[in-house]
């Protein structure tokens, strides 16, 4: 049992839901908020026979809802690239990447807003070349990752049979070139150690994109199956070489799945890690060296995947978790986020108002989550919401008041 934080307040929604385009288009599979919440970027993976699309919006002049789209849509090439699967965005909100984890091996475009928006010249334009995947199957792009500059990410490939074996996964890291017309690979490519680990499944950048969280949440090395593991790395002084920073954080118990979803501060220095089958999210801060526990773990079940999705605020004390398995008032895996608030002495995580339900039977409310840098607004993507047909997805946005 929780405590509720602040009874006088309550989440309460900003505007109408953002509802995808037609029947199956999984509006809502990624989400990320800029900053200060001014700009919102939404995928849409499964649109038109999983070809995906990607749109951003802006809040409108009166702060209620984002109804206005900044620039065209980005669109996926073919069926089946998923397009859209994931995306990241600059805390200004003026570039955005987007993973596109596709069976040819998958790709990921970065894109730079251009033109001015409130004279209807606004478009995003792309920044370097398409970053393609190593091999078929390897699913490049399903997880990624900018820095706050938007000149380094970081790309998961949780299928690639790397250096360690079938579906080990890894994760490569780039950097823009000085001339901005290319994305130039950093250092070694950092791989899962066991086959099956799918090391790459989550990424997370620190804001100057020296640090990167990475999941490998069907790790077996604390010798229970798919208990999860996460490793973070810093780039070392010569910027060549990737290395392990702090020990390996492991997950508990078979099937917890440690590792599903991954969150880190802008200073590299906390980091929230999500479970699928444990129900359960741990946070974490770095001190002379060593990842510790920061206050208790948060539990919602593993019957209901509490922990597919994880954010932090900016300071690391403001924690969005998503359960979008379940059973919340409103119906069978409506699915259900919790937002927590550490604690004035930093020893407790304190739920910070009610639950916020999905909507409706089916929504998977919840599957993506993305906190402003404050802590005081957070994005949620319902991508099987039927507002506009079956499966069409819905986000919807909530502010602290």
């Amino acid at each position: 049992m929780y405590t509720c934080l602040f009874q006088s307040s309550a989440w309460k929604r900003r505007g109408s839901p953002i509802v995808g385009d037609a029947s199956g288009a999984g509006f809502g599979t990624s989400v990320t908020l800029s900053s200060d919440a001014s700009a919102l970027a939404i995928g849409a993976s499964d649109h038109n026979d999983d070809t995906g699309y990607v749109k951003i919006y802006r809040v409108d002049d009166d702060g209620g809802g984002y109804s206005v789209q900044i620039g065209q849509t980005l669109n996926g090439d073919a069926t089946d690239d998923y397009f859209g699967y994931s995306v990241d965005m600059t805390p200004d909100g003026t570039t955005v990447i987007c993973g596109s984890p596709a069976f040819s091996g998958g790709y990921v475009r970065v894109y730079s807003l251009e033109g001015d928006i409130d004279l209807g010249t606004d478009n995003w334009k792309q920044i370097g070349q398409d970053i393609v995947g190593e091999a078929n199957g390897d699913e490049f792009g399903y997880s990624v990752s900018i820095s706050e500059d938007g000149e380094t990410i970081a790309i998961g490939a949780p299928n690639n049979d790397g250096s360690n074996g079938v579906n080990s996964g890894h994760v490569r890291m780039y950097r823009l070139s000085d001339d901005g017309t290319t994305w130039v690979k950093i250092g070694q490519d950092i791989d899962g150690t066991a086959v099956y680990d799918w090391f790459g499944y989550s990424v997370s950048l620190s804001a100057d994109g020296s640090t990167v969280a990475i999941g490998a949440p069907y790790n077996d090395s604390n010798g229970n199956e798919d208990s999860g593991r996460v490793n973070v790395y810093r780039i070392d002084e010569g910027g060549s070489s990737w290395e392990r920073l702090g020990q390996s954080i492991d997950g508990v118990n078979v099937n917890d799945y440690f590792g599903w979803s991954v969150s880190l501060t802008p200073d590299g220095n906390t980091l929230a890690i999500g479970t699928w089958g444990g129900g359960y999210v741990k946070v974490f801060s770095l001190s002379s060296g060593t990842w510790n526990q920061f206050g208790q773990g948060v539990g919602g079940g593993g019957s209901y995947s509490f922990g597919y999705s994880v954010s932090l605020s900016d300071d690391g004390r403001t924690l969005a978790v998503g359960a979008p398995n379940a059973d919340g008032k409103n119906g069978v895996e409506s699915g259900i986020v919790k937002i927590y608030r550490m604690s004035d002495a930093e020893t407790k995580w304190i739920l910070m108002g009610d639950d916020i339900d999905g909507v409706a039977t089916g929504d998977l409310s919840g599957y993506s989550v993305s906190l402003s840098a404050d802590g005081t607004k957070v994005a949620i993507g319902s991508p099987w919401n039927n507002d506009n047909g079956i499966n069409s997805g819905h986000v919807r946005v909530f502010a602290w008041d």
